[in-house]
């Protein structure tokens, strides 16, 4: 298999600069280490006590989310959703709204509003019936971190290293959350606690109401990758080290899973297992419960995309400019979709259609049985990863313009 160098793979899924931000990205030979709240506490702007929080609730709610409120739809990164539909036979640009610099992240969509961020401002509001800006939060110095909404709350991290917490309806911010890297992970929502990844080689839990750590885990190296929570386990993984399942509750290490040679990848974990896509080239398949590989699928170059799950499906890209449905029992490939170059952008399946962006430009729409095009949009920059609510796709692109997408 063509391998290149870990510094032109991370050149090529575009987070050069992202490590460079976050200033600590050497791995360590035994990330295990957990620490919470009650021996060491981070600073939480705008609360009254940012201490030790416990939650006693259950992490895996099984409820359907609001629209697509976080990155890769749900908090298990599943990137598939049974009840919506989006633009199949032929698609039209509803509107297009520009932002101050490239997107650099995926879009969350919630009660008639889109989510969006760049690395030069930071996040931004828009109607998602108009495309026009309801608000916008400049003062963080742009984000990579894809924001989360919940309970009228939109969680992100930003490049300044913190993690905000910002109120739906006025922009206000509610708290900030100080951690030593850049944020560039985006958070996962579940029960009242916030998960993220730091550029600090830190996995994070927050109290949502204050911002107050709950606790942090080690994991050897930065963290771009997004964790995936599941049945209380918490699915987490370094650009340069393991996949780590983690207590909710407690941060402690449930078990390790070292095939991995770094991950920019974020797992997804469905039907008890975890898929997740690897520096190595392959995806990866390894059970929730015990960290045991159940199967590997080698594609032609890394893999920088997050996997989503249809069905019995997964559907990844591949930076050999290829998007791969692979059978979740046996691991065999079902069909395969070239694009013009890499694809990085993580794929978005609805209604029989899978959504996914290409270095190439273009936003396509593949139908996930046959892998047949269904049709192509073109920006003028490489796309990142879609979202779909409202039978409307949205997607940003390098080329500073959030797009929304519909039937014609």
């Amino acid at each position: 298999m063509p391998k290149i160098t870990r510094r032109e793979w991370f050149r090529t899924v575009g987070v050069v600069g992202t490590v460079g931000i976050a200033g600590c990205s050497t791995a360590v030979d035994e990330p295990t280490t957990t620490e919470n709240a009650a021996t060491e506490t981070d600073s939480a702007t705008g609360t009254d006590s940012p201490t030790e929080t416990e939650s006693t609730t259950e992490t895996d709610s099984g409820t359907e989310p609001d629209g697509w409120s976080m990155f890769q739809y749900d908090h298990a990164n599943s990137g598939s959703v049974a009840s919506e539909t989006g633009p199949t036979t032929d698609t039209t640009q509803r509107w297009s709204f520009e932002l101050d610099g490239g997107v650099t992240t995926s879009p969350a969509i919630v009660d008639g509003t889109v989510y969006v961020g760049n690395s030069s401002t930071g996040v931004y509001a828009v109607d998602s019936g108009t495309g026009e800006q309801e608000w916008v939060l400049d003062s963080i110095g742009g984000t990579f971190s894809s924001p989360a909404v919940a309970d009228d709350i939109v969680y992100v991290g930003s490049r300044d290293s913190d993690l905000y917490a910002v109120n739906t309806v006025t922009g206000d911010q509610e708290w900030v959350f100080e951690t030593d890297g850049s944020v560039a992970s985006s958070p996962a929502v579940v029960d009242g606690t916030v998960y993220v990844g730091c550029g600090d080689a830190n996995l994070y839990a927050v109290e949502t109401t204050t911002g107050g750590r709950q606790w942090r885990f080690d994991v050897g190296s930065v963290v771009i990758s997004s964790p995936a929570v599941a049945d209380g386990t918490v699915y987490v993984a370094g650009m340069q080290t393991d996949l780590y399942a983690v207590d909710a509750i407690t941060g402690d290490q449930r078990w390790v899973f070292e095939q991995l040679e770094g991950a920019y990848s974020s797992p997804a974990v469905v039907d008890g297992t975890v898929y997740i896509g690897s520096y190595d080239g392959n995806l990866y398949a390894v059970d929730a419960a015990s960290g045991a590989q159940e199967w590997s699928f080698e594609t032609g170059e890394s893999v920088a995309s997050s996997p989503a799950v249809a069905g019995n499906t997964i559907y990844v890209g591949s930076m050999d400019n290829s998007l791969y449905a692979v059978d979740a029992d046996s691991g065999d490939q079902q069909w395969e979709f070239e694009t013009g170059d890499s694809v990085g952008s993580s794929p978005a399946v609805v209604d029989g259609t899978v959504y996914v962006g290409g270095y190439d430009g273009n936003l396509y729409a593949v139908d996930a049985d046959s892998g047949d095009q269904v049709w192509v949009f073109e920006t003028d920059d490489r796309v990142l990863s879609p979202a779909v609510a409202d039978g409307t796709v949205f997607v940003g692109s390098h080329d500073t313009y959030l797009y929304a997408l519909g039937e014609q």
